[in-house]
């Protein structure tokens, strides 16, 4: 066996001691684990940063088209035109004045509450089942239908009207159309031809003996008046004085020749009606809206004061008891005006269900 001296086992200490150090008396670096290598920085953090690729911008989410606002969509208007037979007279009357209430009660813009107003004119001839067709195509687009002047023609467009959740303007004279066939969706502003004669006060009734349905009529049937005959007529472009039916009149004869009879009349109030309540709606033309804004309506048309009964929307204006006079003035100036009767003292007893 072997024996090592104790100086000898110091000599070998130092050895191994300079040989963990190095040469330079410094630990030696530890060796590089297996399957891991050293990174050598090559840049510094602040040119790492700088050298990173600009990234794309995010584009901006696509957005559908902007959708059409009420303010901008037109307020569909269907109106029905009497266009051949016994009423076509009538027809061209109440169309002309409808338009000229509308460029009236809209100053000429035919907008109303920042919407523009499309007018839609269907023609029916004389016939029922076209009246029936019309109605029912305009139903599906238009908010509001009028016309046509034909009573008969008029129960049934009101009822379609009902049933699309329209507001129907009747034109036809008929007492049932706001009576036993009112229906919430029927608004009248043209006068009522009673089977058994005119309705007025008790004092007036005495001294009529019959009713001047226009003044057409008078040139058409002259052989069915009697000069010196006093009765009752809705409307004569010569007796309402105010600022309205000034302008109806000076307007009506520059454009189409001779003044304005019965339909035009009535026609032209129910335009301004209509522009009245939509103001009032603010161009909403829901059915429960409108409805609510017709009924009890009052504004100043060519017969003056004009009130829509809020029970059966019947409308109540003056009307005139008058003599006739000559059936041949150039001017249709036939009349001579005995009495006003306001509108609160006139007009059919209000006989719909509701009435109270």
């Amino acid at each position: 066996m072997r024996r090592f001296s104790i100086q000898s086992l110091l000599g070998l200490c130092a050895s191994l001691l300079l040989a963990a150090c190095g040469s330079g008396g410094k630990p030696a670096a530890a060796p590089t684990p297996p399957n891991q290598t050293t990174l050598q920085p090559t840049t510094s953090v602040v040119e790492a940063t700088q050298q990173l690729p600009t990234p794309a911008p995010t584009p901006e989410p696509t957005r559908p088209p902007p959708t059409v606002t009420l303010a901008s969509e037109p307020i569909v208007i269907g109106v029905l035109v009497d266009n051949e037979g016994t009423f076509a007279d009538y027809g061209t009357d109440a169309w002309q004045g409808f338009q000229l209430g509308l460029e009236y009660a809209t100053g000429g813009s035919m907008m109303v509450a920042n919407r523009p107003i499309e007018v839609v004119r269907k023609d029916i001839g004389q016939d029922l089942e076209a009246a029936i067709s019309a109605a029912q195509r305009l139903s599906g687009r238009a908010a509001i239908l009028v016309g046509p002047v034909q009573s008969q023609a008029s129960l049934s467009v009101g009822q379609i009207a009902m049933g699309n959740r329209t507001i129907y303007f009747s034109l036809g004279a008929a007492p049932r159309i706001t009576a036993e066939a009112f229906n919430p969706n029927i608004f009248r502003l043209c006068h009522i031809s009673p089977p058994d004669g005119p309705i007025v006060p008790p004092a007036a009734q005495e001294q009529i003996s019959t009713e001047y349905f226009a003044y057409k009529d008078i040139v058409a049937f002259p052989g069915d008046v009697t000069i010196g005959q006093v009765g009752l007529i809705p409307y004569h472009f010569s007796f309402a004085n105010n600022p309205v039916n000034d302008w109806f009149v000076k307007e009506y004869r520059s454009r189409y020749g001779v003044p304005p009879d019965l339909k035009s009349e009535c026609a032209f109030a129910s335009a301004q009606a209509l522009v009245e309540a939509l103001e009032a709606t603010n161009g909403d033309t829901d059915e429960d809206v409108l409805v609510a804004a017709l009924e009890g309506l009052s504004f100043e048309g060519p017969r003056g004061n004009y009130t829509i009964r809020a029970e059966d929307h019947q409308g109540l204006a003056p009307v005139y008891v008058v003599r006739l006079n000559n059936i041949d003035d150039p001017q249709f100036d036939f009349f001579e005006l005995l009495q006003e009767i306001p509108g609160s003292e006139n007009g059919y007893p209000c006989a719909a269900a509701r009435c109270k």
